[in-house]
């Protein structure tokens, strides 16, 4: 098949729509017959059509609008965790000071009247608690330690540093070793 017969079947097949588009759908270029000088698909496509790259501000919009939508929903979730965590460490916490209030009065025949007294950094043996918490704050929490009888009694409390931050509830311990939630008075 010649060049000539060529574009006159590709003309004829697509009924006549014009030279660019029976070069673009045959595929074949008609070259030096004078039609546009077009040679083949690949010139075509760059003539017809410049490809742009890149994002458009309204798909750039939506990520971010996803990625606000995912925060809002994990945030929260964060937070409530960090809370419990405080909470429980605080917890435990008061046992450890229960322990060491129970270890404390075995050794000396009186409970320790502050907290500071649970820990003497130079008697090993009179390291009841670790400095931290000797020092009255751990995890989110302020620890006291108490005693109206050094004798007989003894109370701790638990308070968040920063209420509905670091901590939601309260709690205390006495000589009995129960751990109690200020807010309500149950045990925990």
């Amino acid at each position: 098949m010649s060049r000539l017969e060529l574009a006159l079947w590709c003309l004829s097949w697509h009924g006549g729509c014009g030279i660019a588009q029976a070069t673009l759908e045959c595929g074949k270029g008609l070259g030096p017959l004078g039609l546009g000088g077009i040679q083949d698909r690949k010139n075509l496509e760059g003539i017809a059509m410049k490809k742009n790259s890149g994002f458009t501000l309204i798909e750039l919009m939506i990520v971010v609008a996803i990625i606000a939508v995912i925060a809002a929903i994990a945030i929260p979730n964060l937070l409530r965790s960090r809370i419990s965590a405080n909470e429980s460490a605080a917890i435990g916490a008061l046992r450890t000071l229960a322990s060491a209030q129970t270890q404390y009065h075995a050794a000396n025949y009186a409970y320790a009247s502050a907290i500071g007294d649970l820990h003497d950094a130079a008697d090993i043996a009179a390291q009841y608690v670790d400095a931290n918490l000797a020092s009255g704050t751990k995890s989110g929490y302020i620890f006291s330690v108490a005693s109206t009888d050094v004798n007989v009694d003894w109370s701790a409390t638990a308070e968040p540093v920063v209420s509905g931050s670091s901590g939601v509830r309260s709690f205390s311990v006495d000589q009995s070793g129960v751990i109690l939630d200020t807010g309500t008075g149950l045990p925990i």
